[in-house]
This record gives structure tokens, sequence and C-alpha cells, in this order.
């Protein structure tokens, strides 16, 4: 700015001296000041005022200086213009990664919260199943057994896909380091609006797959519940039976004893 000052200064000082010699020259009109100019008219005065042709070379170098100045600083308006876009698109996708981290956050939150209710009810259906397990044996020990595996597989299986989903997601940020800022900021809006939907689908499967497994386990320990009561209360009626007939025989015994007793003083 100050070199562009200075050299508005001295086009000034160039300018009001020409102009001083210019009003010196006698000029019928503008063919005649024009063919003076071009040391067509008085050459010889033309070819001896030296100072008057320094002046213009001069003048014409400053006008070329400030036009390459000009020229510079527009230039250098331009990067900077560039450079404020990349800080600002630079500033948007810090707010997009802050974003997207966040939601992987809460997504963690959720992996934790999803095992958190799995493993409680694990534990519930297990408290249910061990106060038969002293009384019914090996059966129940196997469906406590097959839902604990069943249980197991739903929470392995969660996080295997969850860290296959993270790395995907932090494989895709990475690559879009290199990328245009605008380009990168909607590349990876894209990859966490894929993610989101990914992980709602593995949710909402997981979540099925918990309902399907409670429900077996259900089933499973109502239909041996209803085995194991039909055959004791079979039992139970059989060996009542049994008692029954003991006692009718018991009964005919002693009635018979007593009859034979009653017949012999008779004879």
């Amino acid at each position: 700015m100050m070199q562009l000052k200075k050299l508005g200064s001295a086009l000034r000082r160039e300018t009001e001296q020409l102009s001083s010699k210019l009003q010196a020259i006698p000029m019928d009109d503008l063919a005649s000041f024009r063919a003076y100019m071009e040391g067509k008219d008085h050459p010889q005065l033309y070819a001896e005022d030296t100072e008057l042709r320094t002046s213009m070379s001069d003048l014409h170098g400053a006008l070329q200086a400030v036009a390459a100045l000009q020229h510079a600083m527009d230039n250098q308006a331009a990067a900077l213009r560039n450079e404020q876009e990349s800080w600002k698109a630079l500033g948007e996708l810090v707010s997009v990664t802050g974003a997207s981290n966040a939601y992987e956050s809460a997504v963690s939150e959720d992996v934790v919260a999803t095992q958190i209710n799995l493993g409680a009810a694990h534990v519930v259906v297990s408290s249910h199943i061990d106060m038969f397990t002293a009384e019914l044996g090996a059966p129940v020990r196997e469906i406590n057994e097959s839902a604990t595996g069943r249980f197991e597989n739903v929470i392995r299986s969660q996080k295997q896909l969850y860290q296959e989903h993270k790395l995907k997601y932090l494989a895709a940020k990475k690559q879009l380091v290199s990328a245009d800022s605008q380009q990168r900021m909607e590349q990876l809006q894209a990859e966490v609006s894929e993610h989101k939907a990914e992980w709602q689908v593995l949710s909402l499967s997981l979540q099925k797959e918990a309902n399907e497994l409670a429900q077996e386990l259900v089933e499973k320990m109502s239909a041996f519940l209803s085995d194991y009561g039909m055959s004791r209360s079979q039992h139970g009626a059989s060996l009542e039976n049994t008692l029954c007939i003991a006692d009718s025989d018991a009964e005919l015994a002693k009635s018979q004893a007593a009859s034979a007793a009653a017949a012999q003083p008779a004879q």
C-alpha cells in the first residue's frame, strides 16, 4: 500500500510537470499537438527536449508499475478470499465432524445400553430358570445353557457388527481428508446418514432376535413345565388308585377273616 501511495505521488508530480510543459507549447489544434508528440512537427525541438521525453518515459513506467501492482493486489485479494472460504469450509467441516463424533458417541452409548438391557433380561430369565433348576434337573439346565449361549451370541454379534461399522466410518472419514472441503463435508454427511441407517436396521434386527429368543424361551419353559406337571399329576393319580385297590383288598380280607371266625363256634 505504501508503494502504491509513493507511485501515486510520483505520478501526480510527473503529470503536473508534463502539464506545465505542454501549456508552454503553442498548439493550434489537437493534430499539431499529436504531430509534436510524435516528433513530426518541430522534430528538432522534440529531439532536443530530453526532459520532456524523460518525463513521458517515467510517466509510462510509473503507469506500468501501478498496473502491475494493482494486478498483484487483485491476485492477493483473490487468494485471501479463497483462504477465507477455505477457513469457512474448514469451520463447517469441524462442525460436521463434531456432529459425527457426537453421533458416534451416541451409538456407543446405544451399544452399552442394549448390552445392559440384554444382560438384565438374561439375569431375569436366568433367575426364573434357577428357581426350577434344583427340582427339575437336567432338562432345565439344558434350556438355561441354550438361552445363555443365544444371549451371548446376540451380544457378540452386536459388538462385532458395531466394530465393523465403526472401522468403516473411521476409514471413510480418513479417506476424505485430502478431498475438497465442500465435497468432504457432503460425503461425510452422506457417510453419517448411511451408517445411521445401517445402525438402525442393526438395532431393530438385534431387538427382534432378542424378542424371538425370549419368546422361544418362554415357550420352552411353558412346554416343559406343562409336561412336568402332567407327569406329576398322572403319577399321583396312579399312586392313588394303587392305594385305593390295596385298601379294598385289605378290607375284603378282613371281612372274610371275621366271617370265618364267626362260623367256627356254630359248628
